[in-house]
């Protein structure tokens, strides 16, 4: 019986997810050609209306700038995301040290047994603690 759990437990965590990556994975694709379409049409538009007020040169000369302003900010992000991660965190409380311990753990416990086992465990558990409650 446990073992019957186990695999509807594993059949339906595979399916799932499997229909979920491909479900987020074309939509994300979608995303992000609207998303750049969207973008190329923002700079054109910027482009007419900059073109009006300075000439064409030098409404290409600003847009060029903020692009590469933007550009090379986009590339020093992970820079400084890196040195804001290297920062000695602020002190935490003991709360906050125990449920990271927890979950470093649980990580671990994770990877070891794998997911399905863990999880089984858990129900199987959360049944016995369930009927004690009940009695």
């Amino acid at each position: 019986m446990i073992g019957d759990l186990f695999r509807y437990a594993a059949n339906r965590a595979t399916h799932g997810v499997v229909e979920n990556v491909t479900r987020k994975a074309s939509w994300g694709g979608l995303a992000v050609i609207m998303l750049l379409i969207g973008v190329i049409f923002g700079v054109l538009m910027a482009f007419w209306l900059l073109e009006a007020s300075y000439g064409a040169p030098a409404a290409g000369g600003i847009i060029a700038a903020v692009c590469i302003i933007i550009g090379v900010g986009c590339l020093m992000m992970p820079k400084f995301l890196e040195w804001s991660e290297r920062q000695p965190p602020s002190t935490e409380s003991t709360s906050a040290e125990v449920v990271s311990a927890v979950k470093e753990e649980m990580s671990d416990v994770v990877d070891y047994f794998g997911p399905v086992k863990v999880l089984g465990t858990a129900f199987m558990l959360g049944f016995s603690v369930a009927k004690r409650i009940k009695s």
